[in-house]
């Protein structure tokens, strides 16, 4: 009788949880697919608007798939359904979203800076008590530098993850096909 190859799924929050956080190299390997498939979904019009560990698959191979896109929206759609509601998780929520601003291919690469910096420190760059005070910090605070909390990150990973958590869509990378990761980290 021939078996079954199964090959184990889990999340990049399951990973982080259970190991802690990634080496560099695994974590440029992570987020360069994420930024692939984000890249596909931005060719044909769509915004995620909800890029989180916890929508990230990967496999036992190493291979990473960006799953829910239930809130996500045409390209020109807006960011708000509704009167001051705001989709998306607070912690991965790019500035603009917090403003209720309309989405783009940038509001992406943000979220995609945050889950790179968790991936590398362990911890999202804001935090606060409460969504409130976490979207403010998101508007108005810089991220730490890589190097205080993760000092083994080489300085390219850092140039990249720090670019891409602009507050300024227009001063972050121009497309996910443009994201260049130093390979040898």
């Amino acid at each position: 009788s021939r078996r079954a190859a199964y090959t184990t799924i889990q999340t990049v929050m399951n990973r982080l949880l259970e190991r802690g956080t990634l080496p560099p190299r695994t974590a440029a390997a992570v987020a360069l697919q994420i930024a692939e498939a984000l890249s596909a979904a931005h060719q044909h019009g769509v915004i995620h608007r909800d890029i989180k560990p916890e929508n990230v698959l990967v496999t036992d191979n190493g291979d990473v798939k960006v799953a829910d896109f239930g809130i996500a929206k045409a390209a020109d759609a807006t960011a708000m359904t509704r009167t001051s509601l705001v989709l998306g998780t607070v912690r991965y929520l790019s500035p603009e979203q917090a403003m209720g601003e309309p989405v783009s291919s940038a509001s992406d690469l943000y979220s995609l800076g945050v889950v790179l910096y968790e991936m590398l420190a362990g911890e999202v760059p804001f935090q606060a008590e409460g969504p409130i005070a976490i979207a403010m910090k998101h508007l108005s605070q810089e991220p730490a530098p890589l190097c205080e909390r993760a000092p083994e990150v080489p300085a390219s990973l850092n140039a990249v993850t720090l670019k891409l958590l602009e507050k300024d869509p227009e001063k972050r990378y121009g497309s996910c096909s443009t994201i260049w990761i130093e390979r040898r980290s």
